[in-house]
């Protein structure tokens, strides 16, 4: 649900690659920004997408993150809130949390 919708808002600014294995591996979407004048890569990171109704609990958010902060490359968990399944869109309350900044803090940010 919010996956397709972050990975469509990403594409605007880097490669983004689906994770689809019919499972929660704890990444979404793996990422690469590139150079626009050589397309060369200068930075890869992972993306979390959690969608959710009414409230998602920090215990949910906080029991990944030493895998997340343990990962290779830079890691973002975006939290896409929506009260429609069928109306999830740029219009939708959308957070990042910033996990290089530091896996043990919520940094939340509104992209609107």
């Amino acid at each position: 649900m919010g996956e397709h919708l972050i990975a469509s808002m990403l594409s605007q600014h880097c490669i983004v690659r689906d994770v689809s294995q019919g499972k929660d591996t704890r990444i979404d979407l793996y990422c690469e920004i590139l150079k626009k004048d050589s397309l060369e890569l200068t930075l890869h990171f992972f993306c979390q997408v959690k969608t959710y109704k009414k409230h998602i609990s920090r215990s949910e958010i906080e029991k990944n993150m030493d895998y997340w902060g343990n990962q290779p490359v830079p890691c973002f968990l975006f939290l896409v809130k929506y009260s429609n399944v069928k109306t999830i869109n740029k219009e939708s309350e959308i957070w990042v949390y910033d996990l290089v900044v530091s896996p043990h803090m919520c940094k939340f940010k509104n992209l609107q």
